[in-house]
């Protein structure tokens, strides 16, 4: 929610596309995100092993940032 609110704001600081407003920039890209939330979910859940596995999802986001 917070990398979506980040986003956001940065779209609209980007400024205008042609007419239309700029919703947002991208970041991180797909599979990153997908990685992280994969992650979230298998935490909630209390899988073996989904906070390593979370860690590392969130290291391959802070690389791209």
């Amino acid at each position: 929610q917070l990398l979506d609110a980040h986003e956001l704001a940065l779209g609209v600081a980007y400024g205008p596309v042609g007419a239309a407003p700029r919703e947002r920039v991208k970041v991180v890209d797909r599979q990153a995100m997908i990685d992280v939330s994969r992650a979230v979910a298998a935490v909630e859940a209390g899988e073996s092993g989904a906070r390593a596995l979370l860690d590392e999802a969130l290291e391959r986001v802070d690389a791209q940032a």
